[in-house]
């Protein structure tokens, strides 16, 4: 239909006036049925991306959207009881001495860069789009993304050079569930290449305006399913309002998750020493999710990401 109105309006429009044949009361009218037209395929339009918000990214592979699981659904599905789970949530610390590996390979003084890097970016973000509270005027989910961005760039970048590994950042990707009609579209996924052809989920991040509750249900079905496409190896997730953060870890028989831990503070710009010694945890974390997540399927099973991350960061 759109091609079809196309073409009549370039012939309304730019050879009306070799139609020498054509009556005067005939060109307006071809002029004004054009114009209609023309209006009622934008209307269309319009109002097809308010109805269907996700309409730009084709047809869904799924019937119901990870954020619209019913809670009893969810828990069953990923086999937790949400209360015990929230309460045998861990100290930070102690999730990255369980990590597998931890960031072997990576320099020390390569860590410390990537702190600062992160550093300046995070007080760049608050310069241009102030601080990421509930109470600032306009803040959104958008606001949140902007400052996940700034975090992840500068740790992707200095990781890459680190361990040669090919990793990259997708936006909105689509997730399915191999088990059921579900799935969702991540705002932020983490892949490592293995082949032309294939790829493995490292970690996602799910950012909400308002509470990290709302995020971790659906971040917990999301890593489920990024276990089942991976085959093995770790999966990991994260949940952040950009101010506070919680780190999840899935191995295909448990969900670990941490205590809250924060990013940010009110004078930020003013202490740095002290968001180094204690609120840069989350590039640890980070590089940990990097290092040791996904799978890398081959021979014999295949080889952990870790595994994966020391060898190449050694050759």
């Amino acid at each position: 239909m759109a091609n079809w109105i196309r073409s009549f309006s370039c012939l309304s429009t730019n050879r009306i006036s070799s139609i020498s044949r054509l009556s005067t009361k005939r060109i307006h009218f071809f002029r004004a049925f054009s114009s209609t037209m023309q209006h009622f395929y934008l209307q269309k339009i319009l109002l097809e991306s308010s109805t269907n918000p996700k309409s730009t990214k084709g047809n869904k592979k799924w019937q119901t959207s990870y954020s619209r699981i019913a809670q009893t659904d969810a828990l069953e599905r990923s086999g937790l009881d949400m209360q015990k789970f929230d309460q045998g949530s861990i100290p930070v610390r102690r999730m990255l001495s369980e990590a597998y590996c931890g960031i072997e390979g990576i320099r020390v003084n390569a860590v410390d860069a990537m702190k600062e890097k992160v550093y300046a970016r995070i007080l760049e973000h608050i310069q241009i789009k102030g601080y990421p509270s509930e109470a600032s005027i306009g803040f959104r989910d958008l606001n949140v993304n902007d400052l996940v961005l700034y975090i992840l760039g500068p740790i992707m970048f200095d990781f890459q050079k680190e361990t040669g590994r090919e990793i990259k950042l997708r936006r909105e990707i689509e997730l399915v569930s191999s088990d059921s009609p579900t799935g969702g579209f991540e705002e932020f996924v983490i892949v490592d290449t293995i082949s032309t052809t294939e790829t493995s989920f490292i970690l996602i991040i799910e950012s909400k305006q308002t509470t990290l509750g709302h995020g971790i249900r659906q971040c917990l079905l999301a890593m489920y399913d990024m276990f089942s496409h991976n085959g093995g190896g770790k999966a990991y997730g994260f949940v952040t309002t950009g101010e506070l953060w919680r780190m999840i870890r899935y191995d295909g028989t448990k969900f670990q998750m941490t205590e809250i831990f924060h990013c940010l503070f009110g004078e930020i710009g003013q202490q740095k020493s002290r968001w180094m010694e204690e609120y840069s945890v989350v590039v640890e974390c980070i590089l940990v999710a990097l290092h040791s997540g996904g799978i890398l399927k081959g021979e014999g099973g295949g080889e952990s990401g870790g595994e994966r991350g020391s060898e190449r960061g050694s050759e």
